[in-house]
């Protein structure tokens, strides 16, 4: 027989509990939990369209992966996921990062004030879900020795105009009717999630940097 999801919250009720210090876990309140940051696509004139061509290309450039593999360090996230009913089909991504491509990325990071930017271009195929959970950065803090994670930020591009079906859900704020070139970011731990309920890739570009200080 097929494998069923399990009925119980526990789990829910489980992450509610440990991470109650980092946010209010009140799915009725309307809290604005991201920031806009702006919109870059006039800024990168023409190489805006790269972008987003080398984006929608991105299934024939490179291979399907999904969440199950990047395991994080004494994390049972993904044992949570699979027991939630999640699995490798469901939570499928393209994605290649900037030290790959450094020219289609190096004008985008240069547009970020981040320090020491990191870029990752996501393509999502209809159907295909980023399930809800928090970044830690780990790749990041140890190829830059970073003590601090709460000193990184992320933040995410739309490269196209919304589209019906393309969401992110950023706490209890739910993201869509961007503009292509939008830029957003959220607190460091605030659970999200990605999703592609349309009818064609949901196409982003993340960049991933230490916050510059604004003393």
């Amino acid at each position: 027989m097929e494998r069923r999801p399990i009925r119980s919250r526990g789990i829910l009720d489980k992450i509610v509990a440990e991470e109650a210090a980092d946010w209010h876990f009140n799915p009725m309140l309307k809290s604005d939990d991201y920031w806009k940051i702006g919109n870059i696509r006039q800024g990168l004139g023409a190489h805006w369209d790269r972008l987003v061509d080398f984006a929608f290309d991105l299934d024939q450039r490179v291979d399907r992966t999904s969440a199950f593999d990047y395991p994080l360090t004494n994390d049972d996230t993904l044992a949570r996921l699979a027991a939630m009913g999640y699995d490798e089909n469901g939570t499928a991504l393209f994605r290649t990062f900037s030290d790959v491509f450094p020219d289609v990325f190096d004008p985008v990071l240069a547009a970020c004030d981040l320090i020491d930017p990191v870029g990752c271009i996501i393509h999502q195929r209809p159907g295909w879900t980023n399930p809800w959970h928090y970044d830690l950065f780990e790749f990041y803090t140890k190829k830059f020795k970073v003590k601090d994670p709460k000193s990184i930020g992320r933040y995410v591009v739309f490269l196209e105009d919304w589209v019906w079906g393309h969401y992110m859900l950023v706490g209890n704020s739910v993201v869509h009717q961007w503009r292509a070139g939008d830029v957003i970011s959220w607190p460091f731990k605030m659970r999200h999630l990605s999703a592609n309920a349309g009818l064609t890739p949901k196409l982003t570009l993340q960049v991933t940097g230490k916050r510059p200080s604004r003393e």
